[in-house]
């Protein structure tokens, strides 16, 4: 059951994060439109609290967070990821992979002591790996876009 289920979180995982890439992408668009608003009318731009830049920074803004844009940072990048659904669900998918992992030890005939070591690093490793695809994936869909409207550099 357990394989199942971390099949499903994975799966859950995966499917998410290519949510949030289409979601950038519609930001980007949403990005445009106020850009050229404000283009037309520029003293209306005190009032706009999102974004008007199409590049990854500008939609980051948009989404109201003022972090290093991903790839830049391999720190950034696992605490901000840690944080959102995707990396919250997969620490939890890690803890089912460290369980299902310390359970087969102890089929096997493991002490106590090595099915947590098992554990333990079941749950690294799935952490870690799910943290490299998503931060691989990001950086992936981010490097399809072609800004029109980049933000000013800082």
């Amino acid at each position: 059951m357990l394989a199942i289920v971390f099949f499903v979180g994975i799966a859950t995982v995966t499917r998410i994060g290519h949510l949030n890439a289409e979601d950038a992408h519609w930001l980007m668009g949403m990005n445009r439109i106020r850009h050229a608003y404000l283009e037309l009318r520029p003293e209306l731009a005190k009032y706009f609290v999102t974004g008007q830049h199409d590049d990854m920074h500008g939609v980051f803004t948009t989404l109201g967070l003022n972090v290093v844009p991903p790839g830049q940072s391999l720190l950034a990048d696992f605490g901000h990821g840690a944080q959102t659904l995707p990396g919250m669900l997969g620490i939890v998918v890690a803890v089912v992979g460290g369980a299902w992992g310390a359970i087969v030890a102890i089929a096997l005939g493991a002490p106590e002591a090595g099915a947590v070591a098992v554990g333990a690093v079941c749950f690294l490793t799935t952490v870690i790996t799910l943290a490299i695809s998503a931060r691989r994936g990001i950086i992936a869909s981010a490097s399809t876009w072609t800004p029109n409207f980049p933000s000013p550099a800082k």
